[in-house]
């Protein structure tokens, strides 16, 4: 028992005493209306390139689908670090899947801006950011995310 009381009193000390090398009067206040808040800069949808001008890229996570980006339509808005471009997946039955989407590799999201289909391009009407996920998140952090910006930056 005599062990148990002395054992309390060294807690409480170590305790008090950790307590005392804390100072907390300093202001650490931060006034966040001061701070920009990111807004997604107005954008223009480019017409997809053809199949042959498209790049072939490996995409582990779409075992079904070549998956291919079109560099001539990737750019990088330098106000809102935005990449967009279109990625096209084939099937291998040969059924294509064209998406003009945006990645901020900052917050690790994706926005699917619009569709290609047959009878042109299709826009989304409130595409929304989403997590990145599966192939998209491969394609962000195996390609998008690692371009050099200067070579795709615009205004």
């Amino acid at each position: 028992m005599k062990f148990l009381i002395i054992f309390f009193i060294l807690i409480l000390n170590f305790n008090s005493s950790l307590n005392a090398d804390f100072d907390d009067s300093e202001d650490f206040s931060h006034d966040e209306s001061t701070d920009k808040k990111w807004q997604e800069k107005k954008y223009q949808i480019p017409t997809i390139s053809k199949k042959n001008q498209l790049t072939k890229i490996n995409v582990e996570k779409a075992p079904n689908f070549d998956v291919y980006i079109d560099q001539k339509t990737l750019v990088i808005h330098e106000n809102d670090n935005v990449t967009r471009l279109w990625v096209s997946f084939i099937s291998n039955r040969n059924s294509t899947n064209n998406q003009f989407i945006g990645v901020r590799c900052e917050t690790s999201e994706v926005k699917i801006y619009a569709y290609q289909t047959k009878k042109g391009i299709k826009l989304l009407k409130n595409p929304k950011w989403k997590n990145l996920q599966s192939y998209y998140q491969e394609i962000a952090d195996d390609y998008l995310c690692l371009v050099n910006k200067e070579d795709y930056i615009i205004d």
